[in-house]
């Protein structure tokens, strides 16, 4: 099963998920709409449901479409997110670029806390 995650191009180099679609038509026809009325732009990625990235395997720990909790700071909150890629020292989600990421089964415990990763 293929998805189509639609990224918006924040400049600066920095990008957020804002949608997730069915088809291929459904991610142009929602791309081209907020284009034509926003200063960013909207890309879109196909992605295949639970396919593993080779280049990841051994440097990652998480795998596409895992629910994990992140967040951007050690005092931030925790918040649920399915997991996309990591790049460059940080974690691609549905909740955007993050730099912590755990696996929700067995940190059920840390979400909307700021409770630091190792004392769950």
């Amino acid at each position: 099963m293929k998805v189509f995650i639609v990224v918006e191009d924040c400049g600066n180099d920095e990008t957020r998920n804002v949608a997730c679609l069915g088809t291929k038509e459904e991610a142009e026809a929602f791309c081209n709409e907020r284009n034509t009325s926003r200063p960013y732009r909207f890309n879109y990625e196909e992605w295949k449901v639970g396919e593993v990235n080779e280049e990841l395997k051994d440097t990652n720990e998480f795998k596409p479409f895992e629910k994990v909790l992140v967040r951007n700071s050690p005092i931030g909150l925790w918040i649920p997110a399915l997991y996309g890629k990591y790049v460059d020292g940080k974690h691609l989600t549905s909740a955007g670029w993050q730099s912590e990421c755990v696996t929700y089964e067995g940190n059920e415990s840390l979400l909307g806390t700021r409770t630091p990763k190792e004392d769950n």
